[in-house]
């Protein structure tokens, strides 16, 4: 539900005219839009808390709140990958950074390079998704892998 909620506030397109109404391509034009999407998403880290209380045990509200944990560290690692975004757009509406896309930034496209902030933001999103880490296959024949994991 929150990640419906999220897309209101993103512009799917300029506005256009027509028969002299201008019509905007979003459901919601808000003047602080980033923020606000920053603030729906982090919603979803009260429902893993609160999963864990509901259920009745101290360890699954160990369990819930150490995924809270890692949830906030994760979204704090996406949101300073946005700094230099908005230092090149200088505002925090979601319409106009858009607009500013399309005009000349400078030097080679762009004032701020956001190379560190797209790495920055490309490994957290990949790890907050709380997927499994690649490993190495078990060798046949062997105990365990890696060693000392069975002892």
């Amino acid at each position: 539900m929150l990640a419906l909620t999220s897309l209101a506030i993103i512009p799917f397109g300029p506005d256009i005219t027509i028969f002299g109404y201008t019509t905007n391509f979003g459901i919601a034009d808000v003047n602080i839009s980033l923020l606000v999407l920053f603030a729906i998403t982090a919603l979803g880290v009260y429902g893993i808390a609160l999963a864990g209380w509901g259920s009745n045990n101290k360890y699954s509200l160990l369990g819930g709140l150490r995924s809270s944990a890692q949830m906030i560290s994760y979204e704090l690692a996406l949101t300073l990958s946005v700094v230099g975004v908005l230092l090149i757009a200088g505002d925090l509406s979601l319409k106009h950074i858009v607009e500013k896309q399309a005009g000349d930034l400078g030097l080679l496209g762009r004032q701020v390079d956001v190379r560190p902030g797209s790495a920055t933001s490309t490994w957290a999103a990949t790890w907050s998704t709380s997927r499994r880490r690649l490993t190495a296959v078990r060798p046949k024949g062997s105990g365990c892998w890696p060693p000392r994991s069975c002892c």
